[in-house]
């Protein structure tokens, strides 16, 4: 069950019967500690990681409650993460704390087995109750997030996609997988400044405003890409 809370300043947050252990997961530094201050106390956070790999070093040693997770990381994102996050510790619940809102990457990171999910809009009343609701064992969505997807799907809204070259399209999912230009450039063996003019190419071709809108429409096709591939397997 999913709960969407109508008036979330209205509704006070179960106390819970000890300190809950809480993760930190988000590649800005700032944010980490700007979230550690939102919800301490009534939790306490054991750890903060800014990336992928410091996350799954930390994870067989430092067991918790709660991990909040952010989707756009270095290495990987957050969504390929969720798997791995549980294959460590299986009962940690994940509430994913993003600034990409939408419909279907949210339903997506509930399927991979996230408890949760929250805009990095949201205020601390809703953190804190979001964070109480999973650790109950329920599900949490936030009413933030819209009811229909941008994604809808996305060869139909962006046609532009089928124009893009292999190169670029290999560059869009390295994107939406959470490489920086740089990483992109030594992960492709190309120069970094070819990177910076294939990423403008792409903006102009699929009509994305600025690079934070096309980091968000990659992120989304690696979700789309990677559903599909499951729906594809084949089961027995």
């Amino acid at each position: 069950m999913v709960v969407k809370p109508m008036s979330v300043a209205a509704t006070q947050p179960p106390v819970p019967s000890r300190v809950s252990r809480v993760l930190l997961c988000d590649d800005h530094r700032l944010v980490t500690a700007g979230l550690q201050k939102l919800i301490e106390p009534p939790h306490n956070v054991v750890a903060a990681t800014h990336s992928a790999a410091e996350l799954l070093a930390l994870l067989p040693n430092t067991p918790a409650d709660c991990l909040l997770l952010d989707l756009q990381m270095p290495e990987r994102n957050g969504l390929d993460l969720i798997p791995d996050i549980h294959g460590i510790q299986g009962d940690l619940k994940i509430l994913v704390v993003t600034m990409h809102v939408d419909h279907y990457l949210a339903a997506a990171c509930l399927k991979e087995g996230a408890a949760g999910f929250l805009p990095k809009d949201a205020g601390r009343e809703e953190l804190l109750f979001a964070v109480s609701q999973v650790l109950a064992g329920r599900r949490y969505l936030s009413p933030r997030i819209p009811k229909t997807s941008h994604r809808v799907g996305l060869a139909t809204r962006c046609p532009g996609f089928e124009d893009l070259t292999p190169r670029r399209e290999q560059i869009v999912l390295l994107l939406g997988a959470g490489k920086r230009p740089g990483e992109i450039a030594h992960a492709l063996g190309i120069s970094p400044s070819l990177v910076t003019f294939h990423l403008h190419q792409i903006m102009r071709i699929l009509g994305t405003p600025s690079h934070s809108a096309l980091v968000r429409l990659a992120v989304l096709l690696c979700a789309y890409r990677a559903s599909t591939a499951e729906a594809s397997r084949p089961t027995g």
